[in-house]
């Protein structure tokens, strides 16, 4: 539930700054702006080297084994190491920003790059709080944070500062977001005698970071973006840059909502392996299940309604409508591939995930090579929607040939039907009121939800121990949505009545 507030509110914020930035300065303005995010953001990322999901494994594995003290030296060992990776990178990153980037960007591209010194080194914070399982802990910063990403952006369009205030406006939130999550930690951390961490768990600790090094790699040079470098290369069209990184910005806010429930699940599942390792491949197994069943009306319907939805963004970027319908239904694979991925990674079976992503990855690069040039950015959506799919698909079937889990195939072949259902239903509601997009969504939203919901229930796509499980949630939820919970959960799987 906390993670979930705080994604929530990251998808508010992003929202509503992409909006007022796009009306403001238009696609083609905006679009050298996203390739230079992009390239400080793969910059900066890149000095994680693995560390963030390295600090999360290990201190969940000594938290769950009862042993609080070296998992604070876990975290101090890998917020040093973090510290110095990305202040060398983001020192480099300015002095190449001085010399190469234009000079009406130079300014923009340094405060860029300066913004990723907090927002890499607070990944350690925010890993340490999931892998002690107390996701509160990260959401006052995160809001603060974001509030002021948002008031800046607001403040630089009023006061017409220009894209220098957007910019200056992220390294000032991702700064205050820094020191919110750090000073607890450190406080708590600096009241602990530490012992030095053991030979073993130092060598456990740099192979498994090396082989998260390459997953980020792979993750921001070959998947997160690197076609807007291939569509700046190969399509005369700086709109296309911008047709693109807007429908895959906010899909990738969307996939947090599955995200939340995955990441919470790796967090205990991380935990649990400290605990009791048997029971970590069927936990994964089920919560791939319940992403699965979160995911696919989400895309689904986010297809469906792609037209009302991009109304709000203005005529101008109307050629991405298309490219966003695309992108959700072939990312459905990457909403689920998360507890198969946390299952590979807790069980040191990090290098197999590599080299498939490895073998994804140069597919991916064909096919954009191939598409880009005459399809521009419907080519870059299917290259990339197409290998990304694969690469899901590819990591659940290597769990299942490396562990025997029952993926529960009769069950995700009635969830993909009833949702493929669900998605039609509302595209032709949409389309009825096309003269007024609004009036389709409003519409078709709950429409589409009580269908789905119907078919669930018709097609017995989830079984009576699903719902025992998820009976579980409701008493984490307020009073007015445990009660919709509920009723939603009756409808999609009824109780079974007592025996006589």
């Amino acid at each position: 539930m906390w993670y979930g507030i705080e994604t929530g509110f990251s998808i508010l914020a992003a929202l509503a700054t992409s909006v007022l930035t796009v009306r403001t300065f238009g696609p083609e303005k905006l679009s050298y702006f996203i390739y230079l995010s992009w390239l400080t953001g793969v910059t900066g990322t890149l000095g994680t080297l693995g560390l963030a999901i390295t600090t999360r494994k290990y201190m969940a594995e000594a938290l769950g084994a009862g042993d609080k003290t070296l998992a604070i030296s876990i975290f101090r060992t890998a917020l040093r190491w973090q510290a110095i990776t990305i202040g060398l990178i983001v020192t480099g990153g300015v002095a190449v920003s001085l010399v190469w980037v234009r000079d009406d960007y130079r300014a923009i591209a340094v405060v860029l790059m300066l913004s990723a010194f907090p927002r890499v080194l607070g990944f350690i914070p925010a890993q340490a709080n999931m892998a002690a399982e107390n996701m509160a802990a990260n959401v006052p910063g995160s809001m603060v944070g974001g509030l002021i990403q948002v008031g800046g952006t607001l403040a630089a369009l009023a006061l017409d500062w220009g894209l220098i205030g957007i910019a200056a406006a992220q390294l000032v939130g991702y700064s205050v977001e820094l020191v919110w999550k750090m000073w607890p930690l450190w406080t708590e951390s600096s009241a602990i005698t530490l012992a030095p961490l053991s030979p073993d768990l130092r060598r456990r600790m740099r192979i498994f970071s090396t082989q998260g090094m390459s997953l980020v790699l792979l993750n921001l040079i070959v998947w997160d973006r690197s076609d807007v470098v291939l569509l700046k290369w190969l399509n005369a069209d700086p709109r296309q840059v911008t047709f693109f990184s807007l429908p895959i910005n906010l899909i990738d806010r969307m996939l947090l909502v599955p995200q939340t429930f995955a990441s919470a699940m790796g967090s205990t599942v991380m935990a649990e392996y400290g605990r009791a390792r048997e029971r970590v491949a069927a936990m994964t197994a089920t919560s791939g299940v319940y992403l699965l069943a979160l995911a696919l009306p989400m895309l689904l319907g986010a297809a469906a309604v792609a037209a009302p939805i991009w109304a709000v963004y203005g005529s101008s970027v109307r050629e991405a409508i298309p490219v966003f319908a695309v992108m959700c239904a072939l990312a459905v694979p990457k909403a689920v591939m998360v507890p198969a991925q946390n299952l590979l990674q807790v069980t040191e079976n990090q290098a197999r995930l590599v080299w498939w992503n490895c073998a994804c990855g140069v597919l991916k690069i064909v096919l954009d090579i191939l598409l880009i040039p005459h399809w521009g950015a419907m080519g870059a959506a299917i290259g990339s929607g197409a290998a990304q799919a694969l690469s899901g698909v590819g990591t659940w079937v290597m769990v299942w040939l490396l562990f025997r889990l029952d993926l529960r195939l009769g069950t995700v072949w009635r969830l993909a039907m009833s949702a493929a259902t669900m998605s039609g239903a509302v595209w032709a509601i949409v389309e009825l009121l096309a003269a007024r997009p609004w009036a389709g969504f409003l519409l078709g939203v709950p429409a589409g939800a009580a269908v789905f919901v119907v078919l669930v229930r018709v097609t017995g796509a989830l079984e009576p121990d699903d719902r025992q499980r998820l009976l579980l949630v409701a008493g984490s939820l307020p009073g007015p949505v445990r009660r919709v919970y509920l009723r939603l959960l009756e409808m999609a799987i009824p109780a079974i009545p007592a025996a006589a």
